[in-house]
């Protein structure tokens, strides 16, 4: 299965110089490298080469706001919620690994939250219209 990038998205990550964490492409790369699940990892590095794309894969890990990351999200502003939050969670666990690694002192996914997505209800066929 092919896998194709968003248009006017990179596919991968811009790379900083080697091992420099304290750049979004740099910590970005050492985040992915630390992903187990495949598929989650080709998930995330979309949206971490937009974050990268957005701030410019130099711009330092500490120095990201809402504003970077709203900008990165409002590229699925009109997609489905539970694609919204797909994106909205690879974010969420890259600030949750950046503050850990103490990279990043403060949330920029903070004003960002997940949308309710659509109930499917039973999805039984009733008694009587089987008969």
């Amino acid at each position: 299965m092919a896998v194709v990038a968003f248009p006017g998205t990179p596919a991968v990550l811009p790379s900083g110089p080697a091992g420099d964490r304290s750049t979004v492409a740099g910590a970005a790369a050492r985040f992915l490298d630390a992903l187990q699940v495949a598929t989650t990892r080709r998930s995330y590095a979309r949206t971490l080469a937009r974050l990268a794309a957005v701030t410019g894969p130099q711009h330092p890990v500490a120095g990201l706001d809402p504003g970077h990351y709203a900008a990165v999200m409002a590229a699925w502003d009109d997609a489905a919620a539970a694609t919204w939050n797909q994106y909205l969670s690879a974010l969420v666990s890259f600030t949750t690994w950046a503050q850990r690694q103490d990279l990043l002192a403060t949330n920029p996914a903070r004003r960002l939250t997940r949308r309710t997505t659509a109930r499917r209800g039973d999805r039984a066929i009733p008694q009587t219209r089987l008969e």
